[in-house]
């Protein structure tokens, strides 16, 4: 009897740990099919309403009005072909205040300038306003 309890609290102790591993890849697989598919799509109205504005940017803080007016420079070819190349694995999950997950999309581009190679990054962070995922940082560097 006491080998049929160690053995049933061994597997309950395994199928929970189990199912709390795929909880933590069905969000993030979710996440990329909404959010970051509405921008390989250009989806602009999808990717303003999965936006917080004001939003941090490199320039300081953008209004729904300076987001749309820049969305195509922002998301051009370049980055949405790099973009298109990762997937919800590329995804970097902080923990930016207790309790409080930050996700974290960065897409490295490559430029050709006179026999020079340049790196870019476009760094999307994301994080939860009333439950749903929202695009609120957005950073460049290189």
């Amino acid at each position: 009897m006491k080998t049929f309890f160690t053995m049933l609290a061994g597997f309950l102790l395994i199928s929970s740990s189990v199912f709390a591993q795929s909880l933590n890849k069905v969000e993030p697989q979710q996440f990329w099919e909404t959010n970051i598919q509405a921008i390989l799509n250009s989806d602009l109205d999808e990717v303003v309403s999965q936006s917080y504005f004001p939003m941090t940017t490199f320039e300081g803080d953008w209004s729904k009005k300076d987001f749309i007016n820049s969305f195509d420079m922002l998301f051009d070819e370049s980055i949405l072909a790099a973009l298109s190349d990762q997937s919800f694995r590329d995804i970097q999950a902080i923990e930016s205040s207790p309790g409080e997950i930050t996700y974290m999309v960065v897409i490295i581009t490559y430029t050709e300038m006179e026999g020079e190679t340049y790196e870019s990054a476009t760094i999307l962070s994301f994080k939860k306003f009333d439950g749903e995922w929202k695009l609120y940082d957005l950073d460049m560097a290189g």
